[in-house]
């Protein structure tokens, strides 16, 4: 094993901005002011991101014009980051003081709180500047990137998680107030969506207090989460029950 190539390599990879920059690129190839703009950092810092990725082999860059297309290496970056998150899923609590993998689907939830709030932010970020100049674009492919970040969060909820809790009579009421909770924010994104299909001043009015209204509906959803389903979670369900969610849920994303 080659040491000090493979510690250039992770290390590249470990950084929020760089892998954010996979996600979008994972979509379709981009410039690097559509890729700056999209995560709502400066062109400077998006560059140096980006020169560090091409460095490593992970994303390939083509001039077309005067701008600098980027694109992501699908024959080795796709099967590493897909080997991780199955490690970090199965393996990766095993050496900790407390054997966490047998709670991965209920830490991946948690991570998945911490993604959608990015996502919040790039998109509160663009929306900022929503009447500059293709401006509108980035905030729809932001709301596709957030919607199938949060439909993977509801569906691992509705399908895995609630029925188990129900199963265990946990707060039937909280059960039902969550799901309720997620199909609003599915219809308040699907208006964020339709709004930022059109124009006009009006329409710019709205899909700011739009946004505004998401970013509370899910602060609020989050906090019940947080505080009250993955607490009782964890405290009602067995180790056997919560390596049968584990299984469900695997079968879920197949």
């Amino acid at each position: 094993m080659n040491v000090d190539l493979c510690e250039k390599l992770f290390s590249v990879l470990a950084d929020r901005n760089r892998l954010s920059m996979l996600a979008l690129l994972s979509e379709r190839s981009m410039t690097v002011t559509e890729i700056y703009t999209s995560l709502g950092i400066e062109q400077s810092l998006a560059s140096h991101h980006l020169r560090l990725l091409k460095e490593c082999g992970f994303v390939r860059c083509r001039v077309s014009g005067k701008n600098r297309v980027y694109s992501i290496n699908r024959k080795t970056v796709f099967p590493v980051i897909k080997i991780m998150e199955r490690h970090g899923y199965e393996l990766c609590a095993l050496s900790t003081r407390k054997n966490l993998s047998d709670m991965a689907v209920l830490d991946s939830i948690e991570h998945e709180t911490d993604l959608i709030m990015e996502r919040i932010e790039m998109l509160k970020a663009q929306i900022k500047n929503i009447e500059s100049k293709g401006a509108a674009n980035r905030v729809r492919r932001i709301i596709k990137l957030f919607r199938d970040d949060i439909e993977i969060h509801f569906i691992q909820e509705e399908e895995v998680l609630f029925p188990a809790l129900g199963r265990k009579k946990i707060s039937r009421t909280l059960l039902k107030t969550l799901a309720m909770e997620h199909k609003m924010l599915r219809l308040k994104l699907d208006e964020l969506e339709m709004l930022a299909k059109g124009g006009g001043s009006k329409k710019v009015e709205r899909i700011k207090e739009a946004s505004k209204e998401l970013e509370e509906m899910l602060k609020i959803h989050l906090r019940k989460e947080d505080n009250i389903l993955l607490p009782k979670a964890k405290s009602s369900l067995s180790k056997d029950e919560i390596k049968m969610l584990n299984a469900a849920m695997h079968n879920l994303a197949r």
